[in-house]
């Protein structure tokens, strides 16, 4: 079992890997999301405070909260997700912590380019 524990904000190393915690906002709660090398995962925020834009540069991969259409307090909606995955500029953004009313091949086909929704056993590879 590992228990990570986010004390000033700086990296620590996990098995030999760098993860740098991603300060977010769950509604009026904090939350934590964590880059790791080109990737960075994003999941359970509605907000990206400033100061955490700065750790979230020159990413391969952004795995990002994407709840659904409509506007949720606690999570993005999908137009929030694609407005902070172009700011960000990852070559490539999977939506996930997606509600269970979300179609898939319907949905999929209504996203931007460069961005998809996750699903179960989604491999994603990444230098």
């Amino acid at each position: 079992r590992l228990d990570l524990r986010v004390v000033d904000g700086s990296a620590v190393e996990v098995g030999g890997v760098s993860v740098q915690p991603v300060p977010l906002r769950h509604g009026r709660g904090a939350a934590m999301g964590y880059r790791i090398g080109r990737l960075a995962y994003l999941t359970d925020c509605s907000r990206i405070p400033e100061a955490s834009y700065p750790l979230l540069h020159d990413l391969d991969v952004l795995i990002i909260d994407g709840l659904r259409w409509h506007a949720h307090p606690t999570h993005f909606s999908f137009e929030q997700a694609f407005a902070e995955a172009r700011r960000i500029g990852a070559a490539r953004t999977y939506l996930t912590h997606l509600t269970h009313d979300i179609g898939h091949v319907e949905t999929e086909g209504r996203l931007p380019e460069n961005i998809h929704l996750a699903y179960d056993g989604l491999v994603v590879e990444c230098p």
